[in-house]
């Protein structure tokens, strides 16, 4: 029950309030502040890029905003990969692969190092080396990676995040 925290925001009279935790709880919070017809909008982080917070967050998670990486489905690149997890009913949202290239990543440095030397493998990955993978050749030391602003939207009757551009 998180009716204290909604009615300490609906008094606040704030635009927007900033949630750092993850889907089931922002859902519950929109839900009541949907309920309570709370105007604020939520904002969050990856933790709320599961689909089960449109199910939980009902109408209450339209309009939510939510900061995350790019959605790799969508990249030409990982068109293959996206059919074949598809094919063994693997979902392919949040960080599935982002996972599946951070493991082709590990594994190209492994076989190039030679040798069961964590220090070599490291020395590879930080060489600058361009590494095949199903986001795409992937090269340098990568240190800011993007993200993308979404806003959690009814779509044929079904909330999904959309990209904001």
């Amino acid at each position: 029950d998180y009716s204290a925290l909604v009615a300490k925001i609906k008094e606040s009279g704030a635009d927007l309030v900033y949630y750092g935790g993850q889907h089931t709880e922002a859902g519950l919070i929109v839900r009541q502040m949907h309920d309570q017809g709370v105007k604020t909008v939520l904002m969050g982080g990856d933790g709320i890029s599961n689909s089960e917070f449109g199910a939980i967050g009902g109408d209450g998670a339209a309009g939510t905003l939510m900061t995350s990486f790019p959605d790799p489905a969508s990249f030409p690149e990982a068109k293959d990969a996206v059919a074949d997890l598809k094919a063994k009913n693997v979902p392919t949202e949040a960080v599935t692969l982002y996972a599946y290239a951070a493991t082709q990543i590990l594994a190209e440095a492994i076989a190039k190092a030679k040798v069961d030397d964590p220090k070599a493998a490291s020395d590879y990955l930080h060489s600058g080396a361009a590494i095949p993978t199903v986001l795409g050749t992937i090269s340098g030391d990568i240190k800011q990676p993007g993200f993308v602003v979404f806003e959690w939207r009814k779509v044929d009757g079904k909330l999904v995040p959309v990209a904001l551009k």
